[in-house]
């Protein structure tokens, strides 16, 4: 039998944790608006840059990659070698950065000359040099670092290789 009466929700009971979890509500909500504001400024501001399709130097037109891919105005003629593009491999050797930090960084995907393989990601100098700078403090720290780890690959080698030929009997 059904009936006519509406059915009444059952009354909730404050208690603190309810209360915690409202105050956590409001605190991730006013944190994911000033996250939103945020994005929005920055989607303002990189419009902005869009807008100018000159180089900053001369007023010619923007390397196409640089401008896109790092809002870099700047033409061929006035790139420097802090612009150039460095392969995610190379960027681990010269400036010892870890994968999960080059995961964070402004790349681009560019297909891969051997063909058959994943594409390659192709990082700024400039900014791998500012990781590198932010993880070891300088760039000659950096370099004595790759030097101390170049000392120690040499240590290991020669050690596997004496290892090697003094287990040789000679015949």
């Amino acid at each position: 039998r059904v009936s006519n009466t509406p059915m009444q929700e059952p009354a909730r009971a404050s208690s603190p944790m309810d209360e915690a979890a409202r105050r956590r509500a409001a605190t991730n909500r006013a944190e994911a608006l000033k996250r939103r504001a945020a994005a929005a400024a920055l989607r303002v501001e990189s419009s902005t840059k869009r807008q100018r399709t000159q180089c900053a130097e001369c007023g010619a037109a923007p390397n196409a990659t640089l401008a896109e891919h790092f809002g870099l105005m700047l033409c061929d003629a006035h790139r420097s070698s802090d612009t150039d593009l460095v392969p995610a491999s190379e960027a681990v050797k010269e400036y010892l950065l870890p994968k999960a930090t080059l995961s964070e960084m402004r790349s681009v995907d560019r297909k891969n000359p051997r063909g058959f393989a994943q594409p390659m990601k192709l990082y700024l100098r400039q900014d791998l040099a500012r990781a590198a700078i932010h993880r070891f403090g300088s760039l000659a720290k950096l370099k004595t670092e790759r030097d101390k780890r170049q000392a120690a690959t040499w240590q290991r080698r020669a050690k596997r290789a004496s290892t090697f030929f003094s287990s040789r009997a000679p015949d």
